[in-house]
């Protein structure tokens, strides 16, 4: 199946503005719009549990480290699983707040999230952990790139749209295009839910 390109979404949108000659809505005018669209739409297939969401990373964990070094595309970490160094069994650790006041050991058990930083006790020994978590994709922006969401112009055009005739006071345009958006998400939710099938460790909902 092929993704659209950014350029596919602007002149759609340009379609809702009316610009279809690009007598003013260019596309160095419309990127910003479309970026916020952008963002907007991974927010809302997060909420939704959409698998291309979601993904994974393995680290290695060094003796005595209380905190994980994170991906830079984490938003949330899901759940963590934990193996000695070298084995391929991994054992599904227990997220915490606070964490256990207890010593370290050979294994890490528990974690926490505090919005920003995933922390440990620590382990004596190393430790391999994957970590299953939502995140977020890079926002393109070169007009021949594809936007990586499968049917998403169908909701970042009007959105994009939406945006740009809001931000001129043209309402009635911002309120048909933004209700068309509103009309189109759960189809683009639809085509990106894959087949459902889920990797060990990460839940159906957040």
């Amino acid at each position: 199946m092929s993704i659209a390109l950014v350029e596919d979404v602007l002149n759609t949108a340009r379609v809702f503005l009316d610009d279809q000659n690009v007598q003013l809505w260019t596309d160095a005018i419309l990127t910003p719009m479309f970026t916020r669209a952008h963002q907007e739409l991974q927010v809302l297939l997060r909420q939704r549990a959409a698998p291309l969401m979601k993904t994974s990373a393995a680290v290695t964990l060094n003796p005595n480290v209380t905190l994980l070094p994170l991906q830079p595309n984490l938003v949330s970490p899901i759940q963590l699983w934990e193996a000695p160094l070298g084995v391929n069994t991994f054992t599904l650790m227990t997220e915490a707040d606070p964490l256990p006041q207890v010593p370290q050991g050979p294994t890490l058990n528990w974690w926490q999230w505090d919005g920003i930083d995933i922390n440990f006790i620590g382990a004596n020994v190393y430790r391999e952990i994957q970590v299953f978590y939502w995140r977020s994709l890079l926002i393109p922006t070169a007009p021949n790139s594809p936007i990586g969401i499968i049917d998403g112009e169908m909701w970042l055009a009007p959105r994009t749209a939406a945006i740009a005739a809001a931000s001129v006071g043209q309402m009635d345009t911002a309120k048909i295009a933004g209700d068309e958006a509103t009309e189109t998400i759960e189809k683009v939710v639809l085509a990106n839910r894959g087949r459902a099938v889920q990797m060990p460790g990460v839940s159906v909902r957040p």
